[in-house]
């Protein structure tokens, strides 16, 4: 089965198990496109020095339910976790069975239910999958089109997150190669502040593949500390779109540290929306 073929069999099946989802229009214009654009190549400009066309030639298991441990946790930890909102993400989908949520300033929901909420229906809507118009590529809209398990992130205004976010994207290759496409939109309200460090790992000796989509709006006075840490194994490869807009006047501090892994891509867009 062709790579297309095998996405539109999963793209079939979730738009029927979330007929109701507030996100189904976008994710039909996204797999349209993503049917179009097929994965980047060579015969891409942006592209033309990654080749990660051979990656999907393989077979990987995707969205299959997994569990982990208590140890598995225990070893993508970073220090001071003891004073952080812990988000786990498992095979690309927020678990919140192993996430802690120690702030009060900060509103973390399940993308599609903050989606269909009256409070940020509007933030979701207008926000979610800006990048597409930056990101004119067709593994910008696999992720799209194949979302969920997603979170949105919401810092209210004039408030300063006490506790720093980490994200723990975790996938599980002890029973086969995995893909995963995990998705975060994150929205900072006037004169509010937040920090995020990010990390990955894969458990077992398969190939892992992650397609990541990260898309933060920064309001004006808000401030944004972002750090992304990526040194998995040598069989974990990943692309990973970092969308931060800034619509007022703010500051956005973002690291990203690679160390190892097979393949790796960042694509980073910083959208400067207003003066200063």
């Amino acid at each position: 089965m062709d790579v297309k073929t095998y996405f539109k069999e999963q793209f079939d099946q979730l738009q029927l198990k979330k007929n109701e989802s507030k996100l189904n229009f976008l994710r039909k214009d996204a797999f349209d496109f993503f049917n179009k654009a097929g994965i980047p190549t060579t015969r891409n400009e942006e592209w033309k020095y990654t080749r990660i066309g051979g990656l999907f030639n393989k077979e990987f298991r995707f969205n299959e339910p997994t569990e982990i441990s208590a140890e598995d946790l225990e070893a993508v930890r970073m220090p001071g976790y003891e004073s952080a909102d812990e988000l786990v993400f498992i095979n690309g989908f927020y678990s919140e069975k192993h996430s802690v949520i120690r702030s009060d300033e900060v509103v973390i929901l399940p993308l599609e239910q903050a989606a269909s909420m009256d409070e940020y229906q509007e933030i979701v809507l207008k926000n979610f999958n800006h990048s597409s118009k930056f990101a004119k590529d067709g593994i910008n809209a696999l992720n799209t089109a194949l979302v969920q398990g997603g979170i949105f992130i919401y810092v209210k205004p004039k408030h300063a997150a006490g506790n720093p976010i980490y994200i723990y994207n975790i996938s599980d290759a002890r029973f086969g190669n995995n893909f995963a496409q995990p998705r975060s939109l994150m929205y900072l309200a006037e004169s509010s502040y937040l920090r995020i460090a990010e990390n990955y790992k894969t458990l077992g000796a398969g190939e892992s593949l992650t397609n990541q989509v990260i898309e933060m709006v920064v309001e004006k006075d808000a401030h944004l500390e972002y750090y992304k840490i990526q040194n998995d194994h040598a069989q974990a490869s990943q692309v990973s779109t970092t969308h931060i807009r800034q619509t007022g006047k703010s500051l956005v501090n973002t690291v990203t540290i690679t160390l190892n892994g097979n393949i790796v891509r960042n694509n980073m867009n910083m959208i400067m929306e207003a003066a200063n």
